[in-house]
């Protein structure tokens, strides 16, 4: 799925944006593979690195004050 879209219409409101996105899967472009994308894949991927990426939102998380000190991120 794409953040495109979305970071498209905030940026448009005049919206700060951060994108954090967890890559589950690759992408196959093989049709001819027998090996198939499915959701079981999705979950277990995600549940092996949730404990990490709720220690980087936590770091990220603690570390916001900085924005308002005048850091400018775009």
């Amino acid at each position: 799925m794409s953040t495109v879209p979305e970071v498209t219409v905030a940026k448009h409101c005049g919206l700060r944006v951060f994108g954090l996105l967890l890559i589950t899967n690759k992408v196959s472009l093989d049709y001819s593979r027998e090996e198939k994308v499915n959701h079981e894949e999705f979950l277990e991927i995600s549940k092996m690195r949730a404990e990490h990426l709720q220690m980087m939102l936590n770091t990220l998380i603690a570390r916001s004050h900085q924005l308002d000190e005048g850091i400018n991120v775009n």
